[in-house]
């Protein structure tokens, strides 16, 4: 891992390979990592309220069904939609291999997602899908079950370059037998993750960090 220094505080950060932004916890600073060195963005990533319900904490160690990870960054996002309130975390974490998945967090829901770094199939205009349509990806024949836009209210630890807090975003989250797939669409690109929901006997947390 490489150690680049905040260019605030000038606290060092251990970085993973593929960490971007970082929010740094001494000074509060939202940094991004580019040309090995860290810089500011000019503002700070503390938004609103960042109290985190439930097991997770940035820098705990845990347990999933018998694969040991390491909880290292987290986004909040938040509903767009007016009649839709509330909002829900991203955990970022990184096995013992060095791979990296993400445990979403909806009051007492746990949901375990991957991204799929490549795929074959074609992914729609997110406005050719509705809840109830059908989205074949990758040979599974999923069904759509919500349709919304989302944004990113700010990100603790690190986290890749798609978090970019403020970002606005437009998502599709299908179900195929007991497995889930999400879509997310940015101006840049289409980010496919493919998961499962987690009951709580398959996670098990360190109390400390």
């Amino acid at each position: 891992m490489t150690e680049p220094f905040c260019p605030i505080c000038k606290t060092p950060h251990k970085l993973y390979p593929d960490s971007y932004w970082v929010h740094c916890s001494s000074c509060g600073h939202l940094l991004a990592y580019s040309k090995g060195q860290l810089e500011d963005h000019s503002r700070k990533s503390q938004l609103l309220d960042q109290s985190a319900e439930g097991l997770f904490a940035i820098g705990l160690n845990g347990r999933m069904r018998d694969r040991w990870f390491e909880i290292v960054g987290r986004v909040r996002y938040r509903y767009l939609d007016m009649e839709v309130a509330g909002h829900w975390d991203n955990w970022y974490i990184r096995f013992e291999d060095n791979t990296f998945g993400i445990i979403v967090s909806e009051g007492e829901e746990y949901y375990f997602y991957m991204k799929r770094e490549s795929f074959t199939s074609e992914i729609p205009d997110f406005y050719a899908l509705q809840p109830g349509s059908n989205l074949n990806i990758e040979g599974y024949d999923a069904e759509v079950f919500e349709v919304g836009e989302d944004v990113i209210e700010f990100i603790e630890g690190q986290v890749p370059k798609y978090y970019e807090p403020g970002r606005v975003a437009q998502y599709v989250d299908c179900q195929f037998r007991n497995y889930f797939v999400n879509v997310e669409y940015s101006k840049e690109q289409k980010l496919v993750f493919f998961g499962l929901k987690l009951a709580p006997s398959d996670i098990e947390m360190s109390q400390t960090s």
